[in-house]
């Protein structure tokens, strides 16, 4: 009988000690994931461009707005070539950035700024009136 009560507690010792084992390697997972989580994260932050994308804003919003009085062809003509120039500076750096003026009213042009690197995409359509900026 007292050899039945000393397997019982061998067993018992045996289940509680899985059972902490088995937390342990779930905490230490969690953990993991958490770690590579803060790190990619961190990493992202590091690699996004904001002042490369906030150059080609400033570019949408104020370049171009110098050319708004002029007539609808040569506004054309020399947005274009602004985007032609603004391409060739970014692939310099081995990225893609546009800015594109696709259509003008009297007082008003909308543009499409582009931005793509390795990883990150970014797109955004600005519409910008003389004397009410953009939107």
């Amino acid at each position: 009988m007292a050899s039945l009560i000393k397997d019982e507690r061998a067993q018992m010792l045996v289940f509680f000690s899985l059972v902490v084992a088995t937390i342990l390697a779930y905490l230490s997972v969690l953990h993991a994931q958490n770690m590579l989580a803060g790190i990619e994260s961190s990493r992202t932050l590091m690699v996004f461009p904001k002042e490369e994308i906030r150059n080609l804003k400033v570019v949408g919003e104020k370049s171009i707005m110098m050319f708004i009085d002029d007539s609808y062809a040569d506004f054309m003509n020399k947005t274009s070539k602004i985007s032609e120039q603004i391409k060739l500076l970014y692939a310099r750096k081995g990225v893609y950035g546009d800015v594109i003026a696709f259509t003008k009213s009297e007082r008003c042009y909308s543009v499409r700024i582009t931005y793509v690197s390795g990883e990150v995409e970014y797109s955004d359509l600005l519409y910008c009136c003389k004397g009410r900026g953009c939107v």
